[in-house]
């Protein structure tokens, strides 16, 4: 897109767009564990689909609904965590979330973001 930069790898493929909605509730998104065992989430990133209006920040929730990180995307360049997030030993069928929450206004906070998820 125009004004995208700072892509994170991998580049072609599709990345998931969320769009907080106008009130004070969150877009969430759950990953559903298929199997026991360790978890960490890495490579957090997210943009702006369009250069006008707000920003949102990506939340990232565990299995209890307890935050373990933010990330907030204002421009269309990427936005990037580097830092590895533990999650610790999770259950077949539990949930990691992800949240999509607008900062200022309604409009133009559709993001786009994205996630790595590793089974240790």
């Amino acid at each position: 897109d125009g004004g995208e930069s700072n892509t994170p790898s991998p580049t072609g493929v599709f990345d998931l767009q969320m769009h907080a909605p106008d009130n004070d509730h969150l877009a969430v998104a759950a990953f559903v564990v298929p199997q026991t065992g360790e978890y960490e989430v890495s490579s957090l990133a997210i943009r702006r689909v369009v250069g006008w209006g707000g920003g949102a920040t990506l939340k990232v929730f565990n299995q209890n609904k307890t935050e373990v990180t933010s990330l907030q995307g204002t421009t269309q360049a990427w936005t990037t965590d580097g830092t590895t997030h533990n999650l610790g030993t999770l259950q077949a069928g539990d949930k990691i979330y992800f949240a999509v929450d607008r900062d200022t206004d309604f409009i133009g906070d559709a993001m786009e973001i994205t996630w790595k998820i590793t089974s240790l």
